[in-house]
């Protein structure tokens, strides 16, 4: 059959009506059923064609939807190719994600386990009574009880990367100059990742000295969402079913492969030789022996700091169901993809926050400086936890940049919301299989919440002023059972390097380099 160029244009022709025809079926979706939407900038890619393009932040994105109708209590949007209702009421949030949870227990984005059985079966993406025993079977390993005996791990890397530069400091070149240039961003990386491989895989590394090691790289290739694995997700979200019959998995062969063969390996050579190390991995064998209990004590929700995530009635109960080794890698695979990307963004935006404000800077040293005179150098959970302006300096900066801007539920059932506005009477419907949307980076910048939100602002924190917060408008690690699990975790290693580095060096801004900093030696005995 010879290829003919009329043909070939009709057939380009037809694609484009029926594109265009679907998109503006798609544009009436909220206002056939009654609600307030934001148009759209394209089919099938929704509100989120400028972002999936790069020209706008995700966060963006969400502000634009968010302030675009201020009076309304929740309202329509595409993202991609998905309806979603952006709740914009403190209340609304509360009953859809606490007090009606039983509706809206799993998110949007499921992958099934027998398709990937790395991704499909971790905590983020499970649903339903397996994810309520799971929920269960790992909450234990990410209480303060836990925490305190792993924070020896933690501190050994944060005092790593003091001591680099501390050695950095003493060479000639650096010694003459007073300063080091640092790329922080890529060093705070780093530390993250060296936490990580200590307290979940029982790795010891330094990325700093060894740049190239195997974990690290591992690491990078994961987290590199550029190309391929950007048309991943998007097609992992917008058409499920293509991923399916394709059969293209999220992480590639070698990845599965790494991590699979490095906590399986590493489980038997602990049960071999009778090996015990304060990590996850001991932990997660615990777990899969079913000898792992919740230890809470009294103050067990607030004792990490303000931002701590209240675990439910859910994780704290006793489980009995038997674990494949799927499983287990599984659990330890996405605490290394969830908790590396957030605590390292969180750790950029506290350490930039510190260099452009140094008021702040000087009192959280002081602070530091007062616990080092006090307690001698050695750091105790207890102690760290304690630091009030230290809490109130990262749950300031988690209001400004939470590292996860906003999250999402499925309705399972029929589900009727409140007016979306004080003029009507009639709410809207959900069906089972919509989704809700908690902005909660639009939440926390809402001036009704924060009055000067875009002033960073830790005294907002203080004991004076935190009992004014609505806790609802703060929810850096989500809201309701399905919060993020590991929130004293995350809490712990930020406030660790902050310490350390803190003790030893000044952080100042170098002009024409956003993100780099500019480290000095810091003389605690000087002042």
């Amino acid at each position: 059959m010879s290829f003919n160029w009329w043909d070939a244009f009709l057939l380009a022709i037809g694609f484009l009506i029926i594109f265009f025809a679907y998109g503006y079926w798609e544009s009436g979706y909220f206002k056939r059923r009654g609600m307030k939407n934001v148009p759209f900038e394209l089919p099938i890619l929704g509100n989120m064609f400028q972002h999936i393009l790069g020209r706008e932040h995700f966060m963006g994105a969400i502000y634009r939807v968010y302030d675009a109708f201020p009076n309304e209590r929740y309202v329509g949007f595409m993202q991609v190719n998905r309806p979603f209702i952006m709740i914009r009421d403190l209340e609304i949030i509360k009953k859809t994600t606490i007090k009606d949870f039983d509706n809206f227990t799993s998110h949007i984005l499921n992958i099934d386990e027998n398709f990937d059985p790395i991704i499909g079966r971790n905590l983020l993406f499970i649903t339903g009574d397996k994810w309520k025993d799971m929920r269960a079977t790992v909450s234990p390993t990410f209480t303060s009880s836990k925490l305190r005996n792993m924070l020896s791990l933690v501190d050994q890397t944060g005092r790593q990367i003091a001591d680099f530069y501390l050695d950095k400091m003493n060479e000639p070149e650096h010694k003459k100059r007073g300063f080091i240039e640092v790329e922080m961003a890529d060093t705070l990386s780093r530390y993250t990742n060296d936490v990580i491989a200590s307290t979940v895989f029982g790795l010891v590394v330094n990325s700093l000295t060894e740049r190239k090691n195997e974990f690290y790289n591992m690491g990078v290739k994961t987290f590199d969402l550029g190309g391929v694995q950007l048309l991943k997700l998007i097609v992992y979200f917008a058409f499920p079913i293509l991923i399916k019959i394709s059969g293209v998995q999220f992480l590639g062969k070698n990845l599965r492969e790494f991590f699979r063969n490095l906590v399986l390996g590493t489980m038997k050579n602990r049960e071999k030789n009778g090996i015990v190390r304060p990590d996850m991995i001991q932990l997660l064998m615990e777990a899969w022996k079913g000898s792992l209990k919740y230890e809470g004590s009294h103050n067990e929700e607030t004792d990490a700091g303000f931002a701590t995530a209240e675990e439910s009635t859910i994780g704290k109960r006793t489980v009995k169901r038997q674990w494949s080794e799927n499983d287990i890698v599984a659990q330890a695979v996405i605490f290394f993809v969830a908790g590396y990307e957030t605590s390292k963004t969180l750790l950029c935006f506290v350490f930039h926050e510190l260099t452009v404000n140094p008021d702040v800077q000087k009192k959280l040293q002081i602070e530091i400086d007062e616990l080092i005179s006090e307690k001698g150098d050695a750091l105790e959970y207890t102690d760290l936890m304690k630091m009030k302006y230290m809490d109130m300096v990262v749950c300031e900066a988690l209001r400004m940049w939470p590292p996860v801007p906003g999250t999402d539920r499925k309705c399972l059932r029929s589900y009727k919301l409140p007016p979306p506005n004080d003029s009507t009477n009639e709410g809207y419907t959900l069906q089972a299989g919509e989704g809700i949307w908690i902005p909660i980076c639009a939440i926390h910048h809402d001036p009704k919440y924060y009055p000067d939100p875009k002033k960073f602002d830790p005294e907002r924190f203080s004991d004076e002023n935190k009992g004014n917060i609505d806790p609802l408008s703060f929810i850096p690690f989500g809201s309701g059972p399905r919060n993020c699990i590991g929130s004293r975790y995350a809490l712990t290693i930020t406030k660790t390097i902050i310490f350390r580095i803190l003790s030893k060096f000044d952080l100042v801004m170098i002009e024409k380099f956003f993100y780099h900093h500019k480290i000095r030696t810091y003389s605690i005995s000087g002042k």
